[in-house]
């Protein structure tokens, strides 16, 4: 928004609750968005004990990578640890520009329709491309939970870098 935008519209409730430059409009936002937030698990159903314990990203071989070239194979593993059975979440992974302003491609679990109940414990979910569309660059990895019904984000981590050379 910050970047394809001269002027911008925060609507809050159907309402527009600030117009202006897309920098002071942005922040505004994410103060909005920060202080929902710190308020919203009071009012979420599910537990948000669940957090994200790692991101690692995986070559064809199976080993650890931090740089791949353009349209090469990448699977992201996403790790996660419960205090207690959580239900009907999302897990995505993200690919933002490495000063996090753009993102470029997203991985989300949302898109095959079935529900993902996580059980009490460890685990870890894995996005596989076979290409990824990702053009020469630096990104930085990320990934979520969030409520599959109330999309509340329930734990964030920043993970590695991505170096991408051309293919």
């Amino acid at each position: 928004v910050e970047q394809l935008c001269d002027w911008v519209l925060l609507i809050e409730n159907g309402r527009v609750a600030r117009r202006g430059a897309p920098a002071a409009v942005v922040q505004d936002y994410r103060q909005r968005r920060t202080a929902h937030e710190r308020r919203a698990p009071e009012a979420t159903p599910v537990p948000s004990d669940a957090v994200l314990n790692g991101i690692w990203t995986i070559d064809t071989n199976g080993s650890m990578t931090d740089t791949i070239r353009t349209a090469d194979a990448l699977t992201v593993r996403v790790g996660y640890e419960a205090g207690q059975p959580t239900a009907n979440v999302v897990i995505e992974a993200f690919f933002y520009s490495v000063d996090g302003r753009v993102l470029f491609c997203q991985e989300t679990t949302a898109l095959d329709g079935e529900r993902l109940d996580l059980p009490a414990g460890h685990g870890a979910v894995e996005f596989s491309c076979l290409e990824m569309p990702l053009q020469p660059g630096e990104y930085t990895v990320c990934a979520s939970i969030r409520d599959a019904v109330t999309q509340q984000v329930m734990s964030w981590l920043t993970g590695p870098r991505l170096a991408v050379r051309p293919g």
